[in-house]
């Protein structure tokens, strides 16, 4: 399923879901519905009465990435070998350090 992020106030809140099931006759409704799962243990304030925007990452299946990103979330920061890309967002790549 591909990574949703749904919110009731403008994205101030963030919700982050995967798509479940998506149901093209449920998508031309108004307004549209799909299903949507949480991460395991993860029960967000969902309001039935509330109205959600929802942006939906479409360049990437995210089931795919799913175990290695968990993986990653829990290795500890200094030991990720590319953490200064991913989590200081350092733009100016170095070499490896194995090459000279």
């Amino acid at each position: 399923g591909s990574l949703v992020c749904l919110s009731p106030d403008g994205f101030r809140t963030l919700i982050w879901a995967v798509v479940q099931n998506r149901d093209l006759k449920l998508l031309n409704e108004t307004p549209s519905k799909i299903d949507v799962g949480f991460p395991l243990g993860f029960r967000p304030d969902l309001r039935s009465s509330s109205v959600y925007d929802m942006i939906e990452s479409t360049s990437v299946y995210f089931e795919a990435y799913q175990h290695v990103l968990k993986a990653l979330q829990a290795m500890p920061a200094a030991e990720i070998p590319f953490a200064n890309y991913i989590v200081k967002c350092e733009t100016q790549v170095q070499p490896p350090r194995n090459v000279d």
